[in-house]
C-alpha cells in the first residue's frame, strides 16, 4: 500500500489568526460506475480538478481511484503525479499542449493491491497545496502481458476532463553539442466519459496523532496557556519565550510547544531551536524541533531535554526560524493576563515585535518536571 511520506507574504513577524474546523471533501467528475476499463502502456491516465469554490487554501493529500489489474504484476509498481499548470498561469491552457507542467508530488503504488475483478485504491501522496486547478496523473507502465486498467464511465459529461498524457523527447543538434527538449502533453477526451479518478482535498490537514492537553497539565507541568490557540505567529529569527518558576529546585527533562507548520514541511528538514534558559537568560541548553513532527493543524509536539536543573526563574524560548518556502508557527492564547509571555532571543529580552497582543498573550509552551 502507497505511504505518504501540505504561499504567502512573507516579512519578519507572519500571524496566523485562528480559523473555523477545517474542511475536506473528495473531487470527482465520475459517476462511480465503471462502464468499461482502459490500460495505457506509455501515457498517464489524466484528470483535471477544480478547487472547490470558496476555499482560500487547497491542500491535496490523496488520489483514489478504480481499476482491475491483469497478468503477473508481482513487484510492479504504478505512479501517482500531482501536477500544477506551468510557471506563472493558474490554469491549464485551452491548448491539450503545454510546455513544462509544475510536478507537486509524485508517488508509487502496487499494481497487486489493485483485484482482478475491480477494486478501488487511495494512494497517499505528499500533502501539497494546490491552485485554482491541478491535475493528476496516473502510470500504470501496462502492456499485453500484464499491467492494470482503470475504469471509465459512460459518457456523462458534456465537457470532459479526463484525458492522457504523455512527455516527449527530442535531441536537437546545435553548434555547441547535442541537446534534449522535453515537452508535456494531455489529450483530452471528447466522447464525455470520465476516469474514475478522484482528489481528497482539505483546507487544512491534522497530524498522523495528536497529543491531549488534559494529559500536559497538573503535578510535574508548568504552563500559563488555557490549551486552546486564538492565533499562530512566526519569525525568521528570535521568537516567544515564557518565565516560569521552579521554586526551590526542579529537573526539566521535556519541553512541549503547541505549533502548526506551512509550506514543504513534510519533506523538510528543517527544526526549530527551543532553549532551556536561567534568570540571567544564560543557555543552560539547546535541543532542535523538526518541523516534520508537526502539519498544518495546531497540535502538541515535544523534545526532550537531558533533565537540567533549574530553581526559582527560568525560560523557555522557541525560535521557530522560519523561511519563505517552510514556516512554524507557535499557538499563542490570548484570552486572559499575560503570566510570563516575551518577545526574546537567547540572551536578551527584545521588543514585542509580534501582532499578538502583549496584555493578553500566553505562549502555548510548556515544562514537563522529571
Amino acid at each position: 500500500m502507497a505511504r505518504a511520506v501540505g504561499i504567502f507574504v512573507f516579512i519578519c513577524v507572519l500571524i496566523w489568526a485562528a480559523a473555523a474546523l477545517a474542511e475536506e471533501t473528495y473531487l470527482q467528475w465520475d459517476d462511480g460506475v465503471a462502464d468499461t476499463f482502459t490500460a495505457q502502456e506509455d501515457r498517464a491516465h489524466w484528470m483535471t480538478f477544480v478547487a472547490p469554490d470558496g476555499w482560500t487554501d487547497t491542500l491535496c493529500s490523496a488520489v483514489t481511484f478504480f481499476g482491475r489489474r491483469y497478468g503477473d504484476v508481482t513487484g510492479i509498481y504504478g505512479t501517482v503525479v500531482v501536477y500544477a499548470p506551468p510557471a506563472g498561469r493558474a490554469d491549464f491552457d485551452e491548448s491539450t499542449d503545454d510546455s513544462r507542467l509544475t510536478v507537486l508530488s509524485r508517488n508509487q503504488f502496487m499494481l497487486q493491491d489493485l483485484s482482478e475483478e475491480g477494486s478501488w485504491l487511495t494512494v497517499e501522496v505528499n500533502p501539497v497545496a494546490v491552485g485554482p486547478q491541478f491535475g493528476v496523473a496516473i502510470y500504470t507502465y501496462s502492456n499485453d502481458e500484464r499491467g492494470a486498467e482503470l475504469g471509465l464511465t459512460a459518457e456523462i459529461s458534456e465537457v470532459n476532463h479526463s484525458g492522457w498524457f504523455y512527455m516527449t523527447r527530442t535531441r536537437i543538434k546545435k553548434d555547441s553539442g547535442t541537446t534534449t527538449e522535453t515537452a508535456d502533453h494531455r489529450a483530452l477526451r471528447n466522447d464525455g466519459r470520465e476516469w474514475l479518478i478522484r482528489a481528497y482535498v482539505s483546507t487544512a490537514i491534522a497530524p498522523a496523532e495528536e497529543l491531549d492537553v488534559a494529559d500536559l497539565s497538573g503535578p510535574g507541568f508548568a504552563w500559563h496557556d488555557d490549551g486552546t490557540a486564538e492565533g499562530y505567529y512566526t519569525s525568521q529569527k528570535h521568537g516567544p519565550m515564557v518565565l516560569f518558576d521552579a521554586g526551590s529546585g526542579a529537573v526539566v527533562d521535556r519541553v512541549y510547544v503547541n505549533a502548526r507548520v506551512e509550506g514543504a514541511w513534510f519533506e523538510s528538514t528543517r527544526e526549530a531551536s527551543v532553549y532551556l534558559l536561567d534568570s540571567d537568560l544564560r543557555i543552560l541548553q539547546r535541543k532542535k524541533l523538526a518541523y516534520s513532527l508537526y502539519a498544518t493543524e495546531g497540535a502538541w509536539r515535544s523534545v526532550a531535554f537531558d533533565d537540567i536543573k533549574v530553581a526559582g526563574h527560568y525560560y523557555v524560548l522557541v525560535e521557530p526560524v522560519s523561511r519563505p518556502e517552510v514556516s512554524m508557527y507557535i499557538g499563542c492564547d490570548e484570552s486572559g493576563e499575560n503570566l510570563g509571555s516575551e518577545w526574546a532571543t537567547a540572551g536578551s529580552i527584545l521588543a514585542w515585535n509580534v501582532a499578538a497582543p502583549e496584555e493578553s498573550a500566553n505562549w502555548m509552551i510548556r515544562a514537563h518536571y522529571k
